[in-house]
């Protein structure tokens, strides 16, 4: 993608968003055009700058991450959004994917990582740091049963009339 991304940040920590920041005004075709210390903010933010991406932690004040990303989805608003989080809790990945994220991304990841992260889910795809992408196949692959379709009764069984009678 040779156009540029635009991206707000919101994290309650000013370092954290202040290194982010560096990081991506170090990058040619990546402009940060809001930043944001609370939820409410990210969501006024969001609004006024028309981002094509957020990166939003996921605990702030008076909204958590996860809670930004339900509203912007409840809006049907089409910007990208990665969930940036220390926490690698299985609770906190799949309630942020039932949301609405992109991607969800540890606090501790590379920077070569976190760029490919960006420009994944800038491009419109998704992206889940390696850690997180395992409780995620763990939690597929233990849930199986939801993931197959269950047989109904139209599908090629033979029912006599009486078994018809007591179903």
């Amino acid at each position: 993608m040779n156009q540029t991304i635009r991206v707000v940040l919101a994290d309650d920590h000013f370092f954290v968003r202040d290194g982010i920041k560096s990081l991506l005004e170090s990058e040619k075709n990546i402009v940060v055009v809001g930043e944001a210390t609370d939820g409410l903010e990210a969501l006024e933010t969001v609004t006024t700058t028309n981002p094509d991406l957020l990166i939003v932690d996921i605990r702030m004040p008076h909204h958590t991450g996860i809670e930004v990303v339900e509203k912007l989805r409840n809006q049907n608003n089409p910007v990208k959004i990665i969930v940036l989080s220390m926490h690698e809790s299985e609770e906190y990945v799949l309630k942020s994917i039932k949301a609405g994220a992109d991607g969800y991304l540890l606090k501790g990841s590379s920077k070569e990582e976190f760029l490919k992260a960006l420009h994944t889910v800038a491009n419109g795809g998704k992206y889940f740091t390696g850690d997180i992408s395992s409780i995620l196949i763990n939690q597929l692959t233990s849930s199986t049963s939801s993931l197959e379709p269950k047989p109904s009764l139209s599908e090629d069984l033979t029912i006599t009339k009486r078994e018809k009678e007591i179903l």
